[in-house]
Formats: C-alpha cells, structure tokens, sequence
C-alpha cells in the first residue's frame, strides 16, 4: 500500500512538472539599439505562431500583442518588456516561432527582430523553452 501511495504521489508529481513546462508563456526583452534611427508612435506586433499541421505549410498564430505607440530615440538604447503565450500549450513535435516588428502606421515594415547573437527566425520548441528571451531590433532590408 505504502509503495503504491508513494507511486500515485510520484505520478502526480511529474504531472505537475509537465504540465508546468508545456505552458509556452514567455517574457520577451525587446531592445531597440541606440543605432537606430529615432522614430515615433510605430506599432510593436509581436506573434507566438505554431507550424500547421496540416500539411499546408504556414504559421498558425496563437497569440498576439500589439503596442499602437512605440517610440525610441536614437542614441539610446530603448527596452520593451512583453509577455506573451499565455493562451497556448505546447504540442509534442509541433514548432513554436517568435515574430517580432515594427511598422509605421500605414503598415511597412521597418523593424525586424533576431534573437539576440543569431539572425534568422526565433524557434522556440517544447522540452527546450527558454522562457526568457531577449530579441534585438534590426533595421529591414
């Protein structure tokens, strides 16, 4: 009885523990280096998309936050905290991806961010979640 109380409360345990771990919530450091050139009132859209499944090939995105009036002035470094994925819990083998920009307000594009020390998209994957990140802005080419 004492080894099966001691397994039922182990299973609990580790249920806890996975449950914890497949939330893909996230705190997002977003730094504007102070090289870019200043702007004012741009929208900061930053996505937690999830790849389709389906075979179809695209992001699905599960959660969103959308800041309508960003500024940074250039000479300084400008730092925007987010939190985001509350929402969404990981799907074994399904890819996370991080999109962060900015954009005038008649929607082009002119930011893009990277996660720190790596350009390219930012994956974030179930078992491997950083839950912390910190995404630098570079202008779009």
């Amino acid at each position: 009885m004492i080894r099966f109380a001691s397994f039922v409360a182990g299973l609990m345990l580790l249920a806890s523990t996975a449950q914890s771990q497949d939330n893909t919530k996230l705190q997002v450091t977003i730094r504007v280096p102070a090289s870019i050139d200043s702007f004012q009132n741009q929208r900061l859209i930053t996505l937690l998309a999830k790849q389709d499944t389906s075979g179809e090939g695209r992001d699905l995105v599960v959660d969103r936050q959308i800041d309508e009036k960003v500024s940074h002035t250039k000479g300084k470094d400008t730092i925007i905290k987010v939190a985001i994925g509350n929402k969404e819990k990981f799907t074994p083998g399904v890819h996370h991806k991080l999109i962060v920009h900015v954009m005038t307000p008649t929607g082009k594009r002119t930011l893009i961010g990277e996660r720190e020390g790596s350009a390219g998209p930012i994956f974030v994957q179930s078992g491997n979640l950083p839950k912390n990140l910190l995404v630098v802005l570079r202008t779009e080419k």
